[in-house]
């Protein structure tokens, strides 16, 4: 328990707690994705908290951190109750519809089980096939971190989330204002998310192409979970991840990525729109 408390004050920046439960014991007890102390705090950028770990011959790996390899039913929004949700094994998901009043956001975030390795190449990257979805149902693709509150964040709309929206194909980071990335998509289509952590940057591809760099920003960093966004509406949703254990319908390039050269930048671009103007999902859905 204090192994796992380290971690959290690292994460949370709160010094006094960290140096309250700092010892020997613990230096370099892993977290549930597999990353030590010192990792955390590397790549959270607490330098004083990376001295003293290092002070104590902390380790900045004791074993390869681990992967996701399903949807994780207790990181999800807790109003959605069990029975509507069912996350199978190999990253199935599906959702029923989902019964709303006033006080219930009919639509709710899940994410992985674990956060996204940083791997040798220093590339993490998913795909999530869209089984089935309404005509005017939204899925969301992309990541976020243990800063969101599952119950009521639309993913991208708030600080530390990440997401390529399927109703308008608007890309969306920290803010309810979008900017048009790519097509729309929806039933049949595979969505494949990356993260560079060599730059910073967020990515996406559909049906296996990729569409251009979609975010950089040094707050790209930490616990990434893969997470999809999900509004059921009047039918039933299914989707499917694929978490590395089939190949990829995209082939991530050999290290460097040469993402610029690959394909068209799309995260300069400077058109923005005003949010959903769609009854499926507007800022009433908030109140």
């Amino acid at each position: 328990m204090i192994g796992k408390a380290i971690h959290g004050t690292i994460i949370k920046d709160n010094s006094d707690a960290f140096e309250k439960l700092l010892s020997k014991d613990i230096v370099n007890k892993v977290d549930c994705n597999g990353w030590t102390p010192l990792a955390t705090a590397i790549e959270y950028q607490r330098g004083n908290m990376e001295k003293a770990l290092r002070s104590m011959g902390a380790l900045e790996t004791t074993e390869p951190q681990l992967e996701p390899t399903e949807w994780n039913k207790h990181h999800k929004s807790a109003r959605i109750g069990v029975q509507k949700l069912e996350c199978f094994a190999e990253g199935q998901l599906s959702v029923e519809q989902i019964e709303s009043d006033s006080t219930t956001p009919p639509f709710f975030l899940v994410r992985a089980n674990r956060c996204a390795p940083r791997t040798e190449r220093g590339v993490y990257y998913f795909e999530v096939l869209i089984v089935q979805t309404g005509l005017d149902e939204t899925v969301g693709v992309g990541f976020d971190t243990d800063e969101i509150e599952l119950d009521y964040d639309v993913l991208g709309w708030v600080k530390g989330s990440w997401g390529f929206h399927g109703q308008n194909g608007h890309v969306y980071q920290g803010s309810r204002r979008g900017r048009p990335y790519a097509k729309p998509y929806s039933s049949g289509s595979t969505i494949g998310c990356g993260v560079d952590f060599n730059n910073r940057s967020i990515f996406f591809t559909v049906d296996g192409e990729f569409k251009g760099r979609a975010f950089k920003d040094d707050n790209i960093r930490g616990h990434l979970y893969p997470a999809v966004f999900l509004h059921p509406g009047n039918a039933s949703t299914k989707i499917v991840a694929n978490f590395g254990h089939q190949e990829f319908k995209y082939i991530i390039p050999p290290a460097p990525v040469p993402w610029e050269s690959e394909c068209q930048d799309n995260m300069d671009s400077n058109e923005e729109d005003p949010g959903y103007e769609s009854s499926v999902l507007s800022d009433d859905s908030f109140s």
